[in-house]
């Protein structure tokens, strides 16, 4: 869990050591079976507290190694994304900005998205993970900084590497899993949380794309388990089809789904308004 800063009386120091404690005695109680990959999965909770004296920390540290989610991060959020290396990266864009500026734009839209995922981490404990192409971990993690975990997308086209994305989070504990790209500029926190609220209730949420894809999917373990990979089948990725497509399969196979607000993402020249709106330029 990254840290945050957060003004705070110094009256309220107490209760904060209080809830600190209440959440190690919680994670002392949990037992969780081995991470089936076998990666370490480290995690840290702290509050920073800022008084007029100075700096004083409260905090807690939890290293879970080699275990699976403890009971309070049953949730994840994962980031789609790609390093931004000219060249590799938005190459619709090039046309209009140049191999460096589609470069710019990815490095840009991808810290705006995660800012937003850190944000909705510190609020509400959903450990984040970022998949990428291009790059590697060490360079992903001098990019994006600490408090997120990296992995790599793997091979085969995007349904293959949301399904690997989708299995691993539930190999690894985790009841519910949010997808989300990161071209959608006006992705916010309330939305991100209101998937995860989404999948209390539904087997599927999706956020629409106006371009006819979707730029979230969430799912929960219980449907994952019983019809992956039928969800990422017979589906013409890249084209208008996407949703209709997805929808239709999960009609088939009797899912229930949640539908977001639909979004525009940015992939095209003609889309770089959003972004200029989103980043207040």
């Amino acid at each position: 869990i990254p840290r945050s800063d957060e003004p705070i009386n110094s009256s309220d120091i107490a209760q904060l050591r209080e809830e600190v404690n209440q959440l190690k005695e919680r994670l002392s109680n949990i037992k969780t079976p081995p991470v089936s990959s076998g990666k370490e999965v480290s995690y840290s909770v702290t509050k920073k507290i800022t008084m007029k004296e100075g700096t004083s920390q409260v905090g807690l540290d939890i290293d879970l190694r080699s275990k699976s989610m403890p009971e309070i991060f049953r949730e994840r959020l994962i980031v789609f994304t790609r390093y931004p290396e000219p060249g590799t990266t938005k190459t619709r864009m090039i046309p209009e900005l140049g191999k460096e500026g589609a470069a710019e734009l990815q490095r840009q839209m991808t810290e705006h998205i995660i800012s937003r995922a850190k944000a909705l981490c510190s609020k509400k404990f959903v450990p984040v993970e970022v998949r990428y192409e291009g790059g590697g971990e060490r360079r992903m993690a001098q990019w994006l900084g600490p408090g997120l975990s990296y992995c790599r997308q793997g091979s085969g086209d995007i349904g293959l590497r949301m399904g690997r994305a989708f299995q691993d989070a539930f190999a690894q504990g985790c009841e519910t899993a949010v997808i989300i790209g990161s071209d959608i500029p006006d992705i916010t926190t309330d939305l991100m949380k209101g998937a995860f609220a989404a999948l209390e209730k539904n087997d599927l949420v999706l956020g629409p794309a106006s371009d006819g894809g979707y730029y979230l999917i969430g799912l929960h373990r219980r449907s994952f388990k019983h019809w992956y990979p039928h969800i990422f089948c017979d589906i013409n990725w890249g084209n208008e089809r996407v949703l209709p497509q997805t929808l239709e399969i999960a009609d088939n196979l009797k899912l229930t789904y949640s539908l977001l607000p639909t979004l525009r993402d940015v992939d095209r020249p003609e889309d770089l308004i959003v972004w200029h709106h989103a980043a207040g330029k």
